[in-house]
């Protein structure tokens, strides 16, 4: 490459007088504007149109020294070449075709005004790559050098009318009264920078109480500063939204209308069907609306009486009436289930609303499963599950009570059969770890080995009985007030714990015991039956 360009400029030397080829032209291009202080940069192309290109090329950038100062030239043309001040040359080992950037030129400006930037092709010192001389106009730009916008947001005035306020350019907020019947005010303003521009003037109408008016100032550079005036208007209309009183012809409010209370209740007969309010307001200025007045039968509906005060301010009463049945209804007998399901194991068979008796088998390793169901008849049916608390080995049976509308019951039965522990030997555990009551409690101190305790306890509790061997099956049996709690081992073996309430008559004890043991004798009769059939069928 060096030995290209020695020979290069020696042949430019030995043959200065060479006839001119091909053409060219410069041209500026970049911003034609900028802030005084700002930098501006400008790019010097070069558009060849010989046959050849452009091999070398030299000349000088000028410039409005009252208006700027070189920054610096940068050469971005590719070629060998640096800048010396203004000066610049270029020599290419591959020659420029077509249009091409070749300097950068960075300037600062100084001064407002317009000043124009120049590049002077030195005419001398360029040639195509044939070597011979490329005839090259220079070219100019224009750049207007301005001040920098305004940042001046402030207000020079600003006033408000009716009312009043003392104005200062560093406050934003301010804070006005009017009286009620001031509707509308109107909002004067004016910038202290003539560039900068101001909204949010003119007439504003009022609301009653507090409305925000904000007027906004931008300056020239975008900046912007909003000014709050805050206007309270007086509001001296009543807020009163009471009722003075609550009639209604064809039922009886429970409790008896009072104006501060809000929440009622009704029952009426099936031949009402909506109901005949006669509200009235305290204030005759407030306004009533009575909505959701149609009743359907057997469904308690919310009636609501609405009052809405001269302020806007309201109060809801409301009436939760029930209509009654309609005499001549056909009650619903759908006591059916439409779909029984389990989270472990198979239900077997498969459901069919007709199918009663169900079987899951389990594994030992499962020591809970959950059942779901759902009522085919979803607006009248009601579907209860009881059964084991958990899961002992063996059967375990859960019963599924429907009741349908006409309080008909159809019972499913699910049984959950668990695998026994064949990793070790069947416990004959037949105690209670725990035995608590919820909303109630025992008499005297719980123990594993006593079976009777009397108890006090409320209208609905709940008994919460934890075998001592996870594996046993408890499933409380309740009589009138009395509950057995049977605790069935993995082996087989069985234990009974009996409650009594607290008041119960002693004499009735031997009673108890019959019961028990009837209950006992029944399981067991049960138990030998089904492994009787097993056997049986084998």
């Amino acid at each position: 490459m060096k030995k290209k360009i020695i020979l290069l400029l020696t042949l430019i030397l030995l043959f200065p007088s060479i006839v001119n080829a091909g053409s060219a032209s410069t041209s500026i291009s970049g911003d034609g504007s900028v802030f005084i202080g700002n930098n501006i940069t400008l790019t010097i192309n070069i558009n060849e149109s010989g046959s050849s290109g452009i091999m070398s090329l030299g000349g000088n950038v000028s410039y409005d020294s009252s208006k700027f100062q070189l920054v610096g030239i940068e050469n971005i043309s590719g070629c060998a070449g640096d800048p010396n001040g203004a000066k610049v040359g270029l020599l290419c080992t591959t020659s420029i075709k077509g249009s091409k950037a070749i300097f950068r030129v960075k300037l600062k400006a100084i001064a407002t005004g317009t000043g124009t930037i120049r590049f002077n092709p030195d005419q001398n010192n360029i040639y195509e790559s044939n070597y011979q001389k490329v005839t090259t106009s220079g070219s100019s730009k224009n750049v207007t050098v301005k001040d920098p916008p305004s940042s001046n947001n402030n207000l020079k005035s600003l006033s408000i009318n009716p009312g009043g306020i003392n104005f200062s350019p560093g406050n934003t907020n301010y804070n006005v009264n009017v009286d009620s019947n001031v509707t509308s005010v109107t909002i004067s303003a004016q910038a202290e920078d003539s560039k900068s521009s101001v909204s949010g003037t003119g007439t504003k109408q009022l609301n009653y109480g507090n409305n925000k008016i904000s007027v906004n100032v931008k300056a020239e550079n975008g900046a912007t500063k909003n000014y709050i005036i805050n206007v309270n208007r007086k509001d001296d209309r009543s807020g009163d939204a009471t009722l003075k009183s609550l009639n209604i012809s064809n039922g009886k409010l429970n409790p008896g209308f009072n104006s501060g209370t809000l929440e009622y209740h009704m029952d009426v007969p099936y031949d009402v069907s909506k109901l005949n309010i006669d509200a009235k307001a305290n204030d005759s200025k407030s306004k009533v609306s009575i909505s959701n007045n149609d009743l359907v039968a057997e469904k308690t509906t919310k009636v609501e009486v609405k009052v809405t005060a001269e302020n806007g301010s309201t109060r809801t009463y409301v009436i939760q009436v029930k209509r009654g049945k309609d005499p001549n209804k056909v009650l619903s007998t759908n006591n059916y289930l439409s779909s029984i399901s389990v989270d472990q194991g198979i239900l077997s068979p498969a459901f069919n609303k007709d199918q009663t008796n169900y079987i899951v088998y389990i594994p030992y390793e499962i020591d809970k499963v959950n059942i779901s169901y759902e009522v085919e008849d979803k607006e009248y049916g009601i579907a209860k599950i009881d059964g084991p608390s958990s899961l002992g080995i063996g059967e375990n049976l859960y019963k599924i009570n429907v009741t349908a509308e006409d309080e008909s019951v159809k019972t499913y039965n699910v049984i959950i059969n668990r695998g026994r522990n064949l990793a070790g030997e069947v416990s004959n555990n037949i105690y209670l770890k725990e035995l608590k009551l919820e909303n109630g409690k025992l008499t005297s101190s719980f123990k594993k080995e006593i079976f009777f305790y009397r108890y006090s306890a409320k209208k609905d509790f709940k008994i919460e009985a934890i075998p001592e061997d996870e594996d046993s099956n408890v499933e409380i049996i309740k009589s009138g007030n009395i509950y057995v709690i049977l605790v069935t081992a993995p082996s087989g073996d069985k234990a009974t714990y009996i409650l009594i309430p607290k008041e119960f008559n002693i004499a009735l004890l031997i009673g108890i015991l019959m019961f028990t043991i009837t209950i006992i004798g029944i399981v067991v009769y049960i138990i030998a039956n089904k492994r009787n059939k097993k056997h049986a069928k084998k």
